[in-house]
């Protein structure tokens, strides 16, 4: 993946929402090294990391039962935080603040920024001074959070059996190279950005037409109790 400074045209804008890195050769390498990462048995091995933060939803949700909630802000938490715990060891923690993650907070600017790019005349992109100034703080703010994991990782490695383990340590079957850093910033980024956004977006709308369909509701309920019964967390980890 690949976040750009100051697109000065639609393909530069597109960039800024995250692709993959710009060559095919750099592109092909890196999903070759990840793709064991998402074998039924790595994914078994994520689990009781999700399982952490879904406790984390429920008890803020039971703390504030009676109050309104801000469901997709809720969603965007839950599943930014399953990412970065499950894929690269960092606890975003955002269930323990009332703000979103700072992280979060560029993204959201960024994307707009990117958006509003597409949409303006070449002239009118020139005056947008600060509008490029703030995008580019707002790109460096993600930037950095995501060198400062690698670095921290590099600094005290650990055994840990996670994406970024695999990208650190693993080399190319075809090749036999590793990833930089770099291409490990952009990979990592594409996770955080691309993973969160579309699966949150997602559980949002599930919970909205869930309780404007209560009998729906209700064979939900059904089919959880049915497959769950009791508490079945360690015992759904281990099926085959």
């Amino acid at each position: 993946m690949r976040l750009v400074e100051g697109g000065q045209s639609i393909a530069d804008a597109a960039r800024t929402l995250g692709v993959v890195d710009q060559t095919l050769f750099n592109w092909g390498k890196a999903h070759r090294i990840l793709l064991p990462a998402f074998s039924q048995r790595s994914m078994r091995g994520y689990y009781d990391l999700i399982l952490e933060v879904c406790d984390k939803l429920v008890a803020k949700w039971t703390r504030l039962a009676g109050e309104e909630i801000l469901v997709a802000d809720d969603m965007t938490r839950l599943t930014l935080d399953s990412i970065a715990i499950a894929g690269f060891g960092h606890r975003f923690e955002s269930f323990e603040h009332d703000e979103l993650d700072p992280f979060l907070l560029s993204l959201g600017e960024a994307l707009g920024e990117a958006l509003n790019v597409i949409t303006r005349l070449p002239i009118q992109q020139k005056f947008a001074r600060k509008s490029t100034a703030q995008f580019n703080a707002d790109i460096a703010t993600m930037n950095k959070l995501v060198d400062d994991v690698i670095a921290q990782r590099r600094a005290n490695p650990t055994d840990a059996k996670d994406l970024l383990n695999l990208m650190l340590t693993a080399v190319d079957p075809e090749t036999g190279e590793g990833l930089d850093d770099l291409n490990i910033r952009y990979q990592v980024l594409t996770f955080l950005i691309a993973g969160h956004e579309t699966t949150s977006g997602l559980l949002t709308f599930a919970f909205m037409e869930l309780l404007k369909a209560p009998a729906v509701l209700a064979q939900a309920y059904a089919e959880v109790d049915r497959v769950l019964p009791g508490d079945t967390r360690h015992r759904l980890l281990l099926r085959p």
